[in-house]
């Protein structure tokens, strides 16, 4: 009966803790950088970007049959995302970034750069 009983308080308490880590403190909203944090593509699939939760990316944007891009890293805040783009020798290019502003509403992160907007959508 008392190897019952310290079984089940383990498990309660094994429950607990996983309940915890799972839900997170409450009252805490996540930092930009994770909230984009996961694959997004255009609604035409010419273009994806998948920002890591490690601060590297990749994106590729297919234009007349060709693709273009490649790994990057990022940094987020409320409304801003900077890409800074890498070669294909894996090292940054000079002038190789850009700064995009961003609204995230649900699974649409619009970006804007330079005056023209694009609604990519989450890919679950």
């Amino acid at each position: 009966m008392l190897l019952r009983k310290k079984l089940a308080i383990t498990l309660l308490l094994g429950l607990a803790v996983l309940w915890q880590n799972a839900c997170g403190p409450t009252g805490v909203p996540p930092s930009p950088q994770n909230r984009i944090v996961g694959k997004w593509r255009s609604i035409d699939g010419s273009y994806v970007v998948e920002f890591l939760p490690t601060g590297n990316c990749s994106a590729r944007y297919r234009m007349q049959g060709l693709e273009l891009g490649g790994p990057c890293t990022y940094s987020a805040d409320k409304d801003v995302i900077t890409i800074r783009y890498f070669g294909l020798d894996a090292h940054p290019q000079a002038n190789a970034s850009a700064t995009w502003r961003y609204t995230l509403a649900g699974d649409t992160l619009n970006v804007s750069m330079q005056g023209a907007t694009l609604a990519l959508q989450r890919v679950h």
